[in-house]
């Protein structure tokens, strides 16, 4: 009876002890397992997730900034500074269609003597504001193309990358009599617009049915 009660014991030891060791066995698994999912489902999402983002750059001086050729100091606003270059920078991680409208400005100081009062605008029609646009890259080709009031850049922007620089320069032809005396200044804002290149995702966003002539396709 005594050595029939040892074995019993015993089997049943050895039952909890692989039991035991089985819970273990799990409670260290199911973290890793867990953990090895989360990070393939983290790599799943990064890959299938896209942005797509340009960023207008110009070369517009900083205050106190010097102009080179003419030694001229810029205030804040430019006020002698009458051209000037622009590009688009992707910092998305997906190619995109890029198109920019240039907008003349001109602006009187109200205070005449010392031109320390607000910049306000002036009324002066767009047809009397000469602005000269020269899209030409290193290689003397045209890689903005003009449609309506937009330029469009004529490539697709791979993520990442700069579109080519576009300079721009303007003058004003003529000036109401009332602003006689005023210091006045002006400048050509920049609108750059993106849009995603797949699913005809151009058409909402840039409101067109069809891409310019010359435009990558």
């Amino acid at each position: 009876m005594s050595e029939q009660k040892v074995k019993t014991t015993s089997k049943k030891n050895v039952k909890l002890i692989v039991l035991i060791a089985l819970l273990i066995a799990l409670i260290v698994l199911i973290p890793i397992g867990y953990a090895l999912f989360s990070d393939r489902d983290k790599e799943s999402t990064q890959t299938e997730i896209g942005r797509i983002e340009v960023e207008l750059k110009e070369d517009w001086p900083e205050p106190g900034e010097t102009d080179p050729l003419t030694g001229d100091q810029y205030d804040e606003f430019g006020l002698k500074k009458n051209a000037k270059k622009i590009w688009g920078h992707s910092v998305g991680n997906l190619p995109a269609y890029v198109r920019i409208r240039c907008i003349p400005i001109v602006e009187y100081n109200t205070d005449k003597e010392n031109g320390q009062g607000e910049w306000v605008t002036a009324p002066v029609p767009q047809e009397n504001i000469i602005v000269t646009i020269d899209s030409k890259n290193d290689n003397q080709e045209d890689t903005w193309i003009s449609s309506g009031n937009y330029w469009y850049y004529n490539r697709i922007l791979p993520a990442g990358e700069d579109t080519s620089k576009m300079s721009i320069s303007w003058q004003i032809d003529e000036l109401p009599s009332e602003l006689e005396g005023y210091k006045v200044r002006a400048d050509v804002r920049v609108i750059l617009e993106y849009a995603q290149t797949t699913n005809d995702k151009w058409k909402e966003i840039f409101q067109i049915d069809d891409l310019p002539d010359g435009v990558q396709k």
